[in-house]
C-alpha cells in the first residue's frame, strides 16, 4: 500500500514543491502548479516498493517494523528520492538543454543504491525487525536459506551431536 512510510511532503523536502508539482504532471500544456496526487501515489508506491524489494532477503524482515522510536529516517530518505526520481523520469517530455539535469537527479538514486548496499552488506544496522534466524548460523545478507537449519557430519557421514 502505496504511503506505509512516505508521504508527498517527504519527496518535496529532497526535490521542492515546485519540482514534485511539474514532475507529476504528464500533460506538457497542464497546470504544474498543482501535483497530480494519482502520479504522486504511484510514485510513492515504487519508491517504497524499490526500497523493499533490495532489504526483501537481507536480515531484515519486509515490511518494515522499526524497533526503535521512529522509522529510521535514511529509509524514508531514500524512498523519497527513489520516488522523486520516478516522477523526473516519466515526466513524458526530456530537456532540450541534454543530459546534466538527468544526471542530477538520478545521482539520487546511485548514492541511495550505494547507501543501501552498506546496510545490506551488515555494515551499518538500522533499529527494523530483522527476520527469524534459525539455527546458530550466521546471515549473509542477499544468500536466501543461509541461515536455514544445518546438520554437522563427519567425514564417514555419521551425525555429529
Amino acid at each position: 500500500m502505496a504511503g506505509t512510510y512516505i508521504a508527498q511532503s517527504d519527496i518535496e523536502g529532497v526535490f521542492g514543491v515546485a519540482n514534485v508539482a511539474a514532475w507529476s504532471v504528464v500533460d506538457p500544456d497542464g497546470d504544474t502548479s498543482t501535483a497530480n496526487a494519482a502520479r504522486v501515489t504511484l510514485a510513492i508506491a515504487y519508491g517504497e516498493a524499490y526500497v523493499e524489494d533490495r532489504f526483501r532477503s537481507s536480515r531484515y524482515a519486509v515490511p518494515f517494523t522499526s524497533t526503535g522510536s521512529a522509522f529510521p529516517p535514511i529509509f524514508k530518505d531514500w524512498m523519497a528520492k527513489i520516488a522523486g526520481v520516478w516522477l523526473y523520469d516519466n515526466r513524458g517530455i526530456r530537456n532540450s538543454g541534454g543530459d546534466e539535469d538527468s544526471n542530477r537527479i538520478r545521482f539520487h538514486l546511485k548514492v541511495s543504491n550505494e547507501l543501501m548496499d552498506l546496510y545490506l552488506s551488515g555494515q551499518r544496522t538500522a533499529q527494523l525487525t530483522l527476520q527469524q534466524q534459525y539455527g546458530n548460523c550466521p546471515s549473509i545478507p542477499g544468500v536466501p536459506n543461509y541461515n536455514a537449519p544445518y546438520t554437522l557430519t563427519d567425514r564417514y557421514g555419521r551425525v555429529i551431536p
